[in-house]
């Protein structure tokens, strides 16, 4: 999804912001935020929004493979290692998510590739708060008040968060 593919976006009447510029002065405290995407700055600032905003909603395009911080620099540097990364990233996954339903939400259907390793030891803990929610239905459309998911759930939030490429087109956001 490109932010072309961002259908009502331009309706939303709320603040929009790149995850990349995010802490550039903007008050989160009591505002509903929903993050949009899953990349290396969202796993980042979901753990940081939790303990700010009044609620997360975390829309997840795709699930991605997870790496507890710090990696061993080992796993980085062989290919020959690739397995020890994939079991690293399946056992960080299956300790810090309880639940089954949300782990079986965060697991990707795909092997683990070293070029989309993500790396957190706070952004699942951060997803199992009372305040942030996993949304892993898919986005169908924006509206002047959030986001509507192809369930037919309308989402209210005052702030949407723009993780990924999307927002990279700066018509779309303030």
């Amino acid at each position: 999804m490109t932010a072309s593919d961002l259908r009502g976006v331009d309706t939303y009447r709320g603040d929009r912001i790149r995850v990349e510029s995010w802490h550039q002065g903007y008050d989160f405290a009591g505002k509903r935020v929903a993050v949009v995407g899953t990349d290396s700055h969202t796993v980042r600032i979901v753990p940081e929004l939790t303990g700010i905003a009044a609620f997360v909603k975390v829309f997840q395009c795709a699930p991605r493979w997870i790496l507890p911080y710090p990696v061993p620099a080992e796993f980085t540097k062989a290919p020959v290692l690739q397995w020890g990364i994939a079991r690293l990233a399946q056992a960080h996954l299956r300790t810090q998510v309880a639940d089954p339903w949300l782990r079986r939400q965060l697991t990707p259907d795909h092997p683990l590739e070293a070029a989309e390793m993500l790396v957190s030891s706070d952004y699942y803990p951060a997803l199992q708060q009372a305040d942030c929610k996993l949304i892993d239905w898919p986005i169908a459309t924006f509206s002047p008040v959030g986001v509507r998911t192809s369930d037919g759930v309308e989402h209210h939030v005052d702030t949407i968060v723009f993780g990924d490429a999307r927002g990279r087109d700066a018509r779309y956001l303030r």
